[in-house]
């Protein structure tokens, strides 16, 4: 269990969590307990899908900040992963390759749609970090890096979220409730900044070739009322309060039930998409089978995180 550093101003304990954190927790508690409580990550990360949407991050990076060509900063984060991970060289070169052509189309959409005409970047990647609130003499603290915050020609503030997806109507249906955006206005909020709403840029993951079906981007508005932000707060510190909560029991829990007690408070969630969602499925899986086989892949197989966030 990691151990919590001091705020040197008032003397409690602080646990600072992604704004991922908390979903994970909604999601798979035995895969927040590995990657948050225990603080560890794979030694040699797995490829998946979700690297598409890494690759395509830089490169939105790229283009929001002016600095670089984005299919040149996608071509140098495959450069230096693939020169890191050499065993799934292939593997990445090919989801940066399939990002390279998702982000060409984004920007002949953009070009052709002027979307983003009006529009001026105030923020591409800036973290911050907020209080949630004091749990057991416990700060929590959420912290969130913001895919990009534009102003619009009325002086409105939009939260920009980009998403690499199958498809787009899955998603629509529960945009307003948004757990990222909704944590993301929280965020801003705190800093004085106060959003109209936010915008969820989707990128459909498939060659546009004479088979496939178009749209292939579509970008969806949601917007803020304060009912959605004071519910949301609520949410977020109902959530900190379990996390705290199993916390103290785990740190504070004697040995002989500690292994009853992580199973009662920490249980998987196996959906179809936990082979590529979860760093930690097979150890989770032997946790329930062979707790021995589970110990011997968690000292084998994980590494301690740099940092907690």
């Amino acid at each position: 269990m990691i151990e919590l550093p001091i705020n040197p101003k008032t003397g409690r304990r602080m646990l600072v969590l992604r704004q991922s954190d908390f979903k994970q927790w909604l999601t798979d508690r035995r895969d927040f307990y590995f990657s948050v409580f225990e603080n560890l990550e794979p030694v040699y990360p797995k490829t998946s899908v979700a690297d598409i949407g890494t690759f395509v991050h830089e490169a939105m990076k790229a283009h929001y900040l002016g600095q670089t060509d984005p299919t040149a900063a996608i071509a140098k984060l495959a450069s230096e992963q693939c020169a890191a991970f050499p065993l799934n060289a292939s593997e990445l070169q090919g989801h940066a390759d399939f990002a390279r052509i998702i982000m060409e189309g984004y920007l002949e959409w953009l070009e052709e749609e002027a979307l983003d005409h009006g529009l001026k970047p105030l923020m591409v990647e800036d973290r911050i970090t907020a209080l949630v609130g004091v749990f057991q003499d416990i700060e929590v603290y959420v912290s969130g890096a913001i895919d990009l915050l534009m102003q619009d020609d009325f002086d409105l503030i939009w939260i920009f979220d980009h998403k690499t997806v199958d498809g787009f109507k899955t998603i629509l249906a529960t945009l307003p409730v948004d757990f990222q955006g909704q944590t993301y206005d929280f965020l801003l909020r705190s800093i004085g900044i106060t959003p109209m709403g936010f915008k969820h840029n989707q990128l459909r993951r498939v060659k546009r070739t004479a088979r496939s079906t178009p749209p292939y981007y579509n970008r969806a508005e949601v917007l803020f009322n304060a009912t959605q932000r004071q519910t949301h707060e609520w949410h977020m510190q109902g959530i900190a309060k379990e996390i705290v909560d199993a916390y103290v029991t785990m740190s504070t829990e004697s040995p002989e039930h500690k292994a009853s007690t992580f199973h009662r408070l920490f249980y998987p969630f196996f959906t179809r998409d936990s082979s590529w969602k979860s760093n930690f499925l097979d150890v989770s899986i032997f946790t329930d089978t062979d707790p021995e086989a589970a110990n011997d892949m968690l000292a084998a197989a994980y590494k301690q995180k740099e940092s907690v966030v």
